[in-house]
């Protein structure tokens, strides 16, 4: 969608800004965490907080602050199994395609896979989707092995490639970028479980090296990937792998399952969260078939999205203008200003006010894009020739 060139160079840029605003976030919870002599403080916490022990101007925002910050971790997380979903129907469709010379269409499969992902969406103890997890990586792993191999086997010369893209296209890849970079809902979770948290930023600073790790596997991938597909890349990009080949086909099986004993645990924010709001309504007795109701519930909305629009570039991007731009680019920043308000610098102020303005140009720009396309594919009537 941007190009070669472009694409790399805004990948870098995102990186660096992504991981610059993960450290103001974690900075920011440990000075809030000072200020209110407690160890440790979540994301919807850190930022109701700042607002609370911020100038006085800003207190009148704290709840508001934070019901912001859960309700877009609901969106977000309720985006990510939307995209799973979307994920493993495809691959399923083209596999089954293959073998069959059958052509059904991917809302189909998505109705097929209600049984499995309701059974992963209900397991809500961490011990048995952690594990769950563990085996996705692996198979993941494996997959992208694979996938590279095939990428970087018959890759061109760089040069040859299209180095810019069209502005129009270039909202998707940006929401697409930030999504892919973006790990902002895990910063303070992860920090709070290490054995020596000041290590995250400081010393050994885990959170640059983790991040570059990540950027680089992106970047890399995205980049070989256009230059061995071109235009035709898709954004699944195992779609790209010629169906026709056996570990080709183990890919297609591989890394669809890996996705699917995922899902649980990438659902699992959302239910808990609005449990955690509901509990005290519900009798005790009924609380463990409410919370099961719930989940399924939860399931069962990702799987009528997915059915609505079964189309992962639209989503995605959806989801990183929206969820991981507002999270991951907006708060840490405004944040890091109420936080430091009354010693601010003007380097200080104008670096988060930069910062805002990019999430705004990434929160317009990529939800028009992808609502638009969206609104072309699924719900403009074809013209009559």
């Amino acid at each position: 969608m941007s190009g070669l060139g472009v694409g790399v160079a805004s990948g870098v840029v995102i990186a660096i800004v992504c991981t610059h605003c993960c450290t103001l976030l974690v900075e920011s919870s440990r000075v809030v965490c000072r200020r209110l002599r407690v160890p440790s403080l979540d994301f919807p916490s850190t930022v109701e907080a700042a607002f609370l022990t911020g100038h006085a101007r800003f207190r009148r925002y704290a709840r508001l602050c934070r019901f912001m910050v859960n309700f877009m971790l609901c969106f977000t997380y309720l985006g990510l199994p939307i995209i799973f979903i979307v994920v493993i129907s495809s691959s399923v469709q083209q596999l089954v395609q293959h073998y069959t010379l059958y052509e059904l269409n991917v809302r189909y499969y998505i109705l097929m896979l209600i049984p499995f992902v309701l059974a992963m969406g209900l397991v809500r103890d961490l011990k048995w989707l952690v594990p769950l997890s563990h085996t996705s990586n692996t198979l993941f792993l494996a997959g992208l092995s694979i996938t590279m191999y095939y990428v970087l086997k018959d890759a061109p010369s760089p040069l040859t490639a299209r180095q810019t893209g069209t502005l129009g296209d270039y909202p998707l890849f940006l929401s697409a970028m930030i999504y892919g970079m973006e790990n902002i809902g895990v910063i303070l979770p992860v920090e709070n479980t290490m054995r020596n948290p000041k290590n995250l930023v400081a010393g050994p600073n885990v959170l640059i090296w983790s991040m570059s790790i990540i950027a680089f596997c992106y970047i890399f991938i995205g980049a070989a990937g256009f230059l061995t597909f071109g235009e035709a890349t898709r954004e699944n990009i195992i779609l790209n792998l010629p169906i026709s080949e056996p570990a080709a086909q183990a890919v297609k099986v591989i890394i669809p399952l890996g996705v699917l004993l995922s899902y649980g645990l990438q659902l699992y924010v959302v239910p808990m969260t609005l449990w955690s709001g509901l509990r005290h309504r519900v009798p005790e007795a009924r609380r463990n078939a409410a919370l099961n109701l719930l989940r399924a519930a939860t399931v069962l909305f990702t799987v009528v999205v997915a059915l609505v629009v079964p189309n992962l570039r639209p989503v995605l991007a959806l989801v990183g203008a929206v969820g991981f731009s507002t999270l991951g680019l907006l708060f840490p920043a405004l944040v890091d200003l109420v936080v430091h308000w009354r010693s601010a610098s003007a380097l200080r102020v104008t670096k988060d006010v930069l910062i805002m303005l990019f999430w705004l140009v990434a929160l317009l720009a990529g939800t028009y894009s992808a609502l638009l396309e969206i609104m072309d594919t699924y719900f403009t009537e074809p013209q009559a020739a």
